[in-house]
């Protein structure tokens, strides 16, 4: 049956050492649209109609497909099943979604909103903890998952350091950090008292002390924006931290594509190629390759 086949699938990759959520994720999808049916009576239409409900390819739609891809694989070499019912031709998807790439103008009045914000009734986060996350996500970029899986000992202000522990890919990282922010959080740090009991090192806390859902983040900063009015996400910062730094590095003469491996390697990416995805080519960032250009072509036409 279907259920138990994915389980099995799960259990064995789990096993393995991968993490599995995404696909795992997906499958259970999967189970709910097709049911608690026999895996080899399942039809090409019935995985069709999971992939693209609204009749459009998407992003998600090539996960879906690469997680019955391979799960199909799997039931395939188990004798499970003596075909796949996934389609084998995979159209091509047009990325349509561009970050926005906060100003510091928008990032100012993002700060200078949270203490109103978060004095609203019912709010869970205090106004020291939204406006050090908000930072310390702006200043190093660092994914809401490993922001929020801080703990206080991978924060080492005397030297300057945050540890990411086991982040995507299972890789940890050493990150230094500037210090403005070393002073924004040994501020946060001293103020908010060490939770004691289960999850006890959390940097980030709600007013329960237990450490910062997700979700409960992502709400509040939808809402802070909505408050004076900024567009954008959260995972949106990291993308700024990036152009932001790119920005820093024309403005002072760097070799560019000497700093863009450093960059890759800070943010935690495998493939440069990943980092080239969160580079957004702002006004400003167009305005200043366009001057390094010009140099570098006025440097030319001399020599010739």
């Amino acid at each position: 049956m279907l259920a138990n086949a994915i389980a099995r699938y799960t259990d064995l990759n789990r096993a393995l050492g991968m993490r599995f959520q995404v696909d795992e994720a997906m499958l259970k999808a999967f189970h709910r649209h097709a049911g608690e049916v026999d895996l080899a009576a399942i039809s090409p239409e019935v995985v069709v109609a999971f992939l693209q409900p609204r009749h459009r390819v998407t992003s998600t739609w090539l996960m879906k497909h690469r997680a019955l891809r391979r799960f199909y694989q799997h039931a395939i070499t188990r004798g499970l099943v003596a075909r796949s019912p996934v389609p084998t031709a995979v159209p091509r998807v047009t990325e349509t979604f561009v970050p926005h790439i906060y100003s510091l103008e928008e990032l100012q009045r993002l700060l200078g909103a949270v203490e109103a914000h978060q004095a609203r009734p019912r709010c869970t986060i205090a106004a020291p903890t939204l406006r050090a996350v908000l930072l310390l996500l702006y200043g190093t970029g660092l994914r809401v998952g490993e922001a929020l899986a801080l703990r206080r000992e991978d924060v080492d202000l005397r030297a300057g350091m945050i540890l990411i522990r086991e982040a995507k890919f299972y890789k940890s990282r050493h990150l230094p950090i500037g210090p403005r922010l070393t002073r924004v959080l040994t501020g946060y740090l001293d103020t908010v008292p060490a939770v004691r009991g289960r999850g006890l090192t959390a940097c980030f806390v709600n007013l329960a002390g237990r450490p910062l859902p997700h979700y409960t983040l992502r709400h509040t900063f939808t809402s802070l924006c909505a408050r004076v009015g900024v567009r954008g996400r959260l995972h949106d910062l990291r993308h700024t931290f990036a152009v932001h730094r790119l920005l820093a590095w024309y403005r002072e003469g760097a070799d560019v594509q000497r700093c863009l491996p450093q960059l890759s390697t800070y943010l935690g990416h495998a493939r440069l190629a990943c980092t080239q995805r969160y580079l957004t080519m702002t006004p400003e960032l167009l305005d200043q390759a366009s001057r390094r250009f010009e140099t570098y072509a006025h440097v030319e036409v001399s020599h010739d």
